[in-house]
């Protein structure tokens, strides 16, 4: 009940003191609810902004948290996503498994004082800011204890080359692993089947790894969403004797593709099904100012399996940062203590 009156608290402090911030470059930045956000105003601001991504879309942060809001410069200037996060009753703002990283999304060239400005404008009630970037301003909030900052691995390919430069780029055993799956006469189809491709996944790779079932619900709205928008495609690899042997669920935004939800069955990696896959869509967006993004991986194998294809590393990091008084530290205490 105490801690409920705190945040309470905290957020008529965040009203009246955070909502509306003039700043020196005679821009106002606001923080606002998601209900307050022009869902318009917003994707455009996206997709004119330097650095926008499909993670940051209007349609994807809706289905990927359970609530977000943001931080809004001037006309939509300048915008930064904030994802929702309660734990223990104190709301945070945790970066969701559906999304590899977020950012300070701006149409125009931010200063270093103007993108601090920005994080200091995240209300005061946020307790924990963990945000997964390659924006190094995230080391440099301006309250609370000092940072966790932890590297971490995204592979990428760019495929403005012909498809014979690239195909020279590929490993051995790729152009081997390529050339057996060629073999099984494999068909590469389309589907519009979101729950499928989910199901896919699920049935071959849920055992592996360990996934809640909310980002199963989460990852299939993304899919039938960026379907929906044009924003994305699914890949099958059909055998005309086993059927579907992998499916790949491609993200497609501005200038960058998206790796989101793969997976082959037992058999179909036996017979490589996925190195087709992967080859095929390497053809269809060659020579192109495309990047593949894979997404990356921290698991050996896969990296290497992405590499494989001529993927280069592409570092990114996560920024976990407490703020510093009596109920963070004590929300700290209790995660300590469940952990």
């Amino acid at each position: 009940m105490q801690s409920s009156c705190w945040v309470l608290q905290q957020e008529l402090f965040d009203i009246i003191s955070n909502t509306y911030l003039h700043v020196n470059f005679n821009k106002v930045i606001k923080h606002l609810k998601r209900s307050d956000i022009d869902t318009t105003r917003w994707n455009d601001s996206i997709k004119k902004s330097l650095n926008g991504t499909i993670y940051a879309m209007s349609w994807y942060l809706d289905y990927s948290c359970t609530s977000w809001e943001a931080i809004v410069m001037g006309d939509y200037e300048a915008v930064l996503p904030l994802p929702v996060f309660v734990k223990f009753g104190i709301p945070m703002i945790i970066t969701p498994l559906t999304i590899q990283q977020l950012d300070i999304y701006s149409t125009i060239n931010l200063s270093k004082e103007q993108s601090l400005e920005i994080i200091n404008a995240i209300p005061k009630r946020f307790k924990r800011i963990h945000i997964t970037s390659q924006n190094q301003i995230f080391s440099a909030f301006p309250f609370g204890v000092k940072p966790k900052i932890k590297q971490k691995i995204n592979l990428i390919l760019p495929l403005n080359k012909h498809y014979e430069i690239l195909h020279s780029a590929f490993s051995n055993s790729h152009i081997k692993g390529i050339k057996r799956a060629q073999k099984e006469n494999f068909v590469l189809q389309y589907s519009t089947k979101a729950t499928e491709c989910v199901d896919f996944f699920k049935s071959n790779v849920g055992s592996k790894i360990s996934l809640p079932n909310s980002y199963y619900i989460q990852i299939e709205k993304i899919i039938s969403a960026a379907l929906q928008h044009k924003s994305g495609k699914i890949y099958q690899v059909v055998s005309p004797t086993h059927g579907i042997m992998a499916m790949s669920f491609i993200g497609i935004y501005k200038n960058r593709i998206y790796d989101l939800l793969s997976s082959s069955s037992p058999l179909g990696k036996k017979k490589r099904a996925m190195f087709f896959l992967i080859d095929q869509i390497i053809q269809e967006y060659s020579n192109r100012e495309v990047i593949f993004d894979f997404e990356g991986s921290s698991i050996a194998g896969i990296a290497d399996f992405y590499k494989g294809f001529g993927a280069i590393e592409d570092p990114y990091y996560v920024f976990d940062r407490w703020r510093d008084d009596f109920l963070a530290r004590f929300t700290r205490m209790l995660y300590k203590i469940k952990q």
